[in-house]
């Protein structure tokens, strides 16, 4: 079997062990229900030995990444109000559910273009100039406007000839 490490809340600490939460899978996969939010991934980490079958088919059929289904199981097992909180599914599913259409998968990286650096811009080389240009017109033009403004002031504020 293989060891599932992934991130847990402060709460759930030195409260899974690999037996429990296998008894839980199996519970879940005989009886699938709505199980409780993601209680969020926390900074505690833990690494359980669990049936890596048995996770995949809990995660699809959750809809979810196999860290976030356990979480979520375990969440719905040590929370204070466990039982009074379960829901049946509205549709009910045999023993055993079946196996999900699309199992969860990361998606593949995306391959980076050869002359990518984190720096370059976003712009091409023609809009970056013409961005340029424009950026010269518009502050000359405010200069202009400026000055325009400054001369006129101090025309009207000259002493006029005797």
């Amino acid at each position: 079997m293989p060891t599932f490490t992934f991130r847990i809340p402060d709460s759930m600490a030195g409260r899974l062990s690999s037996a429990d939460v296998r008894s839980w899978l199996t519970d879940f996969q005989r009886n699938p229900h709505l199980l409780p939010s993601d209680p969020g991934s926390g900074y505690e980490r833990v690494s359980l030995t669990l049936p890596r079958e048995l996770v995949t088919q809990v995660a699809g059929y959750l809809r979810c990444s196999p860290s976030t289904a356990l979480r979520r199981l375990a969440q719905e097992h040590l929370s204070p109000a466990r039982r009074s909180t379960i829901i049946p599914s509205p549709v009910p599913r045999p023993a055993p559910f079946p196996a999900p259409a699309q199992p969860f998968r990361t998606a593949p990286p995306v391959p980076r273009h050869p002359a990518y650096t984190p720096y370059r811009s976003i712009l091409r080389q023609d809009e970056m100039a013409t961005a340029i240009a424009e950026l010269v017109a518009g502050a000359l033009t405010l200069a202009i406007v400026f000055l325009v403004l400054y001369v006129s002031g101090k025309l009207k504020s000259a002493p006029k000839p005797a």
